[in-house]
């Protein structure tokens, strides 16, 4: 008999350590949602490591990664209504009272401790709702009400990921309409769109972007898109002052550092581009006495010279952007969209390299054709 009334006793003890937070007063939901995106985000970048690390093959991290969504999606359901009303404390303390006197007679009618849990946990795991099903039940909670912001937080990152870009941008839009033009929404926002360009910073990201800076002037994020800005621009001395300017400024512990340092070694890289061979006094005088014709064959040859050279040593990315802007101040377009192409086929994985040289010919091509007409 002493060993049933310890076990009740036990029992009530358990369950008011589990009631007990349903009498403290909820934290704020917006609060533990910004958490739980960051956990989210955090997640997602250590299943990114593993990929690369060969610790995962792709299928397993497409699954995890789904499944960290599901969370955040199921994390945006829970936490409504956390503070009880004083008749939901009442059931609460009749239910702690009453299941351990209801659940030890019936355990020991029909319970068996040599039972494993095994067939059970698979039941579960076969009838937990998947990510794309709570999405729906997310979005149409979001239809009946579309204000709520933990909601949007929470599905607006999902769409990112399976690249749901136009819904992505509507949730931060709702976001920004019920919780106001704050600074890391904004960003969140101008992300969206420069993942949907590939990388490109449209107007609509820049005006974001430009938003943001009106709001926080030292937004770090903020000041790295303008660095980016000037570089689809050609203006690498431009970037290199706003960047340079934020290591000049930083504290040294900032978590962006690595990044914009490895950016600054790569532009400079970029920066120290040879011009094209001066020439000697004998050949400048030459090439004034030639005709017209016979100097645009001298540069042509010339420019002949360095796609040869790139064909032997074609890692060579200053000789590149040298022979683009070659054929682009010669006029021969074509030649610069090829030269473009065989580029990208070296430079696969250097997505950024290729950018530059794109913008080279969006630039310089129609100022070029502006100033023929």
């Amino acid at each position: 008999m002493m060993f049933w009334i310890l076990t009740i006793l036990l029992a009530m003890i358990a369950m008011g350590f589990v009631c007990l937070p349903l009498f403290r007063n909820s934290v704020s939901s917006s609060t533990e949602l910004d958490s739980e995106q960051t956990l989210y985000e955090a997640r997602l970048s250590e299943i990114e490591k593993d990929l690369e690390l060969g610790r995962l093959d792709k299928i397993s991290a497409e699954a995890a990664k789904n499944e960290e969504a599901r969370r955040l999606i199921k994390s945006s359901e829970t936490g409504h209504d956390k503070t009880p009303s004083n008749n939901n404390k009442i059931l609460v303390w009749l239910a702690a009272i009453s299941l351990p006197i209801i659940s030890i007679p019936f355990y020991y009618t029909v319970g068996s401790p040599q039972l494993t849990s095994t067939h059970k946990e698979a039941e579960q795991a076969a009838t937990q709702p998947s990510m794309q099903d709570l999405l729906k039940v997310a979005e149409t909670q979001l239809k009946k009400n579309p204000d709520d912001i933990k909601g949007w937080k929470a599905v607006a990152p999902v769409y990112v990921r399976l690249g749901r870009y136009e819904d992505a941008i509507n949730a931060y839009q709702n976001v920004l309409r019920v919780e106001g033009r704050k600074p890391e929404i904004l960003l969140k926002l101008a992300d969206v769109h420069i993942e949907k360009d590939q990388g490109q910073i449209s107007q609509l990201a820049n005006a974001l972007i430009e938003e943001t800076l009106s709001i926080d002037g030292e937004n770090p994020i903020a000041k790295f898109y303008t660095g980016i800005i000037a570089l689809q621009k050609d203006e690498k001395d431009e970037t290199m002052r706003i960047w340079q300017g934020m290591l000049d400024g930083a504290k040294g512990d900032e978590e962006w550092l690595p990044v914009v340092e490895g950016r600054i070694s790569e532009l400079r890289t970029l920066m120290k581009t040879p011009q094209l061979p001066a020439l000697d006094e004998e050949t400048i005088l030459s090439a004034e006495e030639m005709e017209p014709d016979q100097r645009i064959a001298m540069i042509g040859q010339m420019v002949s010279n360095l796609a040869q050279k790139l064909e032997n040593n074609p890692e060579n990315k200053q000789g590149w952007e040298r022979l683009i802007r070659s054929y682009l101040v010669l006029g021969r377009t074509d030649d610069a969209q090829t030269a473009l192409a065989n580029a990208a086929a070296h430079f696969v994985d250097d997505k950024q390299f290729i950018i530059a040289l794109e913008n080279m010919i969006k630039t310089q091509g129609n100022s070029s054709n502006g100033g023929s007409q």
